[in-house]
């Protein structure tokens, strides 16, 4: 059973042969941890050969274990076994690729999570089993491949194999008596072919498929033997480098940050390269497994957040951006990755810039000479560019560098020297200081630093976005009247401070109307000033709030006139809500998140089915009139007070209709929709 109780207790001597030691004491239940690895070849181990970087990991220092694997099929089936019995946990295996005994992630991941509980009393014990095949694109390693013959081709259903045999293993084999199966995650490092192939604008959606489809499977499983179910089951995920450009490195960075069951463990351009996509010997495949034993620790086994080190919020301010990190420990620091570092003189060489690029449609500017530092509270990076920049689409890129006109086979991770020969390579030189090395005894010795991912973010977002108001729309034009501006009656500056609203981005306050704004005519005819609240996935935080101008057609377009849309500044690549707030009409928002970066699609909020409850009129969807005292409901309070300011004129919350005069109009307009706030919160919660 997953969670029996048991009065025998496992130990394991130094080179991992069990023996049995009865206790008395009825002592808890000891967890078996098993981590599944999937992906292509480095998850194989492929070139982590003993003669270049260290030698093997042949004895298993604590209680951990991999399945046995037919010799019929040691060149077929894959690493870390398939079949029972469990047993140790050793490298190497005989990586079918290249014909040569490797070692693979598996055992510096198990011994590094072995290790940061009590090496000397453990309380638990790992399980890796490995079911990755080089070469192979995601449409061969998801649950229905393309192909389905011969048999090794099927690693998904391999992966399954090894979770049925584990189970069975723990739980029938009086070896393990007083143990329970406990599955902790699935790792896959992954990415080469799917960029080659051109699949990277699809592969975040691969991922969330991936994820689903193990958590779906794990939890029938469990349920059909009769076990606790899981509510999440962890994927940790690797950055690929190693085969440029960055497009792959992005999707892999969005998919973790947009699904919670999704970890990035790490880039993996500081690691040291065979040949530009296998890393260079066994040494590298343990520090690679170490790093991801890390994270699979805290997350797994202490139930912890995990972020990578990334940037969470770029300003642009006239020619300095201002990069704020989530600095996992420590501060930064600007280092040269071993792969750059001269083995007999010890020389490093930097990537240019620190590995940062900015970007424009123009290249309007570049970064100045000597024009990066880190801040004094050491999470901020300043990049001074050479000239304020006037192009569109600005952005900030890291170790995403692109080399047109070069072969891929010349233009991707870095070997020792590679930089110093003048051969571009991919990568950056900004990690934080956790300089630790892996607690495992057999651990390869090279610090754990979380070095920053591969990004590419932009600096300015435009959005367009559409809107209609009920009160002044007019159903046989399809256009909203202009009353306010037409009378002279609509304010220059913000209005929403005045009325009690608090920005989160205070630069915001006091914002003007620029005069071709204000002057536009036709259906670009300013109607009212509106908000647009930026709110995370969970609507329940307002990440930034910018102000915008409702024009007659519905467009909303940003005050200043520099955009034909909604411009935002600082917004990480994430998946959003958008909310319009208006002074006398209910809110609306988005229903589900959208992805807000520099490709954004336009969202129209009169016609889109991904928006919470609106009023119909006309065939169009519009925001509820009447909320004259802007506490987000209509009811009689709001009648009330529209009665008693009938007949004032101006720029007036009791206005409903914004013609600039209080009436019975506006009442009636009020009155016809009071109670609604019931009605809109059961249909928005639908």
């Amino acid at each position: 059973m997953l969670f029996c109780l048991g009065c025998i207790q496992q130990k394991k001597s130094i080179i991992g042969v069990p023996t049995i030691e009865v206790k008395s004491d009825n002592p808890p239940p000891k967890p078996y941890y098993h981590v599944l690895i999937t992906g292509q070849s480095l998850s194989t181990g492929s070139w982590g050969v003993d003669s270049i970087s260290g030698t093997f990991s042949d004895t298993q220092p604590y209680d951990n274990y991999m399945l046995s694997q037919p010799a019929s099929s040691a060149n077929l089936q894959g690493p870390l076994g398939t079949i029972a019995p469990l047993i140790p946990l050793v490298e190497p295996y005989y990586e079918y690729a290249i014909k040569r005994s490797v070692e693979t992630p598996a055992t510096g991941m198990a011994n590094t999570i072995a290790a940061l509980d009590d090496p000397i009393n453990p309380s638990y014990s790992i399980i890796s089993t490995t079911h990755g095949f080089g070469a192979q694109p995601y449409s061969q390693l998801k649950k229905n491949p393309v192909a389905t013959a011969p048999p090794f081709l099927l690693r998904y259903s391999i992966g399954q194999q090894q979770v049925e045999k584990a189970y069975q293993e723990i739980t029938t084999n009086p070896i393990f008596s007083g143990g329970v199966y406990h599955p902790l995650g699935v790792v896959v490092v992954h990415g080469e072919t799917d960029q080659r192939n051109g699949e990277a604008a699809n592969y975040e959606g691969y991922l969330n498929e991936f994820q689903a489809d193990y958590q779906t499977d794990l939890i029938q499983f469990l349920q059909a033997n009769n076990e606790p179910l899981i509510t999440d089951y962890p994927m940790f995920i690797t950055q690929m480098n190693s085969r440029g450009p960055s497009q792959m490195a992005i999707a892999q960075l969005d998919a973790s940050k947009n699904n919670r069951n999704i970890h990035m463990v790490c880039p993996t351009y500081q690691y040291i390269y065979f040949d530009k996509t296998h890393l260079n010997g066994a040494a590298e495949y343990r520090h690679l497994g170490e790093m991801i034993g890390k994270v699979v620790h805290k997350v797994g086994v202490q139930k912890q957040a995990w972020k990578p080190l990334s940037p969470e919020k770029v300003t642009l301010k006239n020619q300095l951006i201002s990069i704020d990190f989530h600095v996992p420990v420590g501060s930064l620091v600007f280092d040269a990755p071993p792969h750059s570092i001269d083995s007999f003189t010890g020389v490093k060489t930097y990537y240019k810039n620190y590995g940062f690029e900015y970007q424009d449609d123009s290249n309007s500017a570049k970064i100045a000479v000597n024009g990066i530092s880190i801040s004094p509270t050491q999470n901020t990076v300043y990049i001074y560019l050479d000239a304020v920049p006037t192009g569109a689409n600005p952005r900030i890129k890291y170790a995403a560098q692109e080399y047109p006109r070069i072969p891929a086979s010349n233009s991707a991770c870095c070997r020792s020297g590679d930089l110093a020969n003048g051969i571009p390579c991919y990568g950056g030189n900004l990690r934080d200081s956790d300089n630790s090395v892996s607690p495992a005894i057999d651990g390869s010795g090279m610090p754990l630093y979380n070095w920053c991912v591969t990004f590419d973010e932009p600096l300015q977002t435009d959005i367009i976005i559409g809107a209609i108001l009920q009160g002044p729309y007019n159903d046989s034009t399809g256009l909203m009247t202009t009353g306010l501006v037409d009378n002279g009656i609509l304010p220059l500056k913000e209005p929403f401070t005045a009325l009690g609203y608090t920005f989160v981005n205070s630069e915001e306050i006091g914002t003007t109307i620029a005069p071709s704004v204000l002057n536009a005519i036709e259906g670009d005819r300013p109607v009212d000033w509106v908000t647009i609240e930026v709110l995370n996935s969970n609507k329940d935080s307002v990440i930034q709030a910018q102000t915008g101008i409702l024009q007659s057609d519905g467009d909303i377009v940003d005050p200043s006139g520099v955009s034909n849309g909604v411009r935002l500044d600082g917004m990480i690549s994430l998946d959003y809500h958008l909310k319009i707030k208006h002074r006398n009409h209910l809110a609306v928002s988005t229903m589900r998140p959208i992805r807000i970066n520099r490709h954004t699609s336009p969202i129209d909020f009169s016609t889109s089915t991904n928006t919470t409850y609106q009023k119909s009129i006309g065939g169009v969807k519009g925001l509820w009139a009447g909320d004259a005292n802007q506490n987000q409901r209509i009811d009689e309070t709001d009648r009330t007070r529209i009665e008693n300011q009938s007949g004032s004129l101006g720029y007036i919350g009791t206005d409903i209709n914004l013609d600039g005069i209080v009436s019975a109009k506006d009442r009636s307009l009020s009155w016809n929709n009071r109670k609604i706030l019931a009605l809109k919160l059961k249909q928005d919660n639908k």
